[in-house]
């Protein structure tokens, strides 16, 4: 169910990737920060759209879809939504930081995250099962936006003194 929506952030930051980088060589800092905001902006909007969609067809969905086999687990599709959304919004900063040519700093996110999943994940799956691995995919999220905001504003102070 979530996967539609993770493709059409894909393919969106593909089309918006070459914009932000020549508004970062044509303005600089100035220019990435204008359009990375309207970026995260979109994508959090159309997340919430999308999570809408799923709250309200997502038990009709998943019983279609899988034929009735994961029924009891449609009450965790509010939390896999609100992992959506708070993805989409991270994936903006993303294409701010591919944009000004620091994709490293996207690799710190990522890096920096994983050891928060491991310990996590691992530790509220073992303890709570399928609602603790929930729990560990939502504060994953929330961990890695928060690592994507703080390397994208330091990037982009950076390159905002080197202009």
């Amino acid at each position: 169910i979530t996967m539609p929506f993770s493709h059409f952030v894909t393919a969106m930051g593909l089309l918006f990737l070459p914009r932000v980088s020549a508004e970062f060589n044509d303005r600089g800092a100035a220019g990435v920060r204008k359009i990375v905001g309207a970026v995260s902006a979109l994508f959090g909007v159309a997340g919430i759209c999308y999570l809408v969609v799923v709250l309200k067809f997502g038990k009709s969905l998943m019983e279609h879809l899988y034929a009735g086999k994961y029924g009891a687990f449609e009450h965790f599709l509010p939390y896999v939504g609100l992992y959506m959304v708070i993805n989409a919004v991270g994936q903006g900063l993303v294409i701010g930081l591919r944009g000004m040519q620091a994709a490293s700093e996207v690799f710190v996110a990522y890096a920096g995250t994983a050891a928060v999943t491991l310990v996590f994940g691992i530790a509220l799956t073992r303890t709570w099962g399928l609602t603790g691995a929930v729990v560990a995919l939502l504060v994953n999220s929330v961990a890695f936006a928060s690592l994507l905001a703080f390397r994208y504003f330091v990037t982009l102070r950076k390159a905002s003194v080197s202009c």
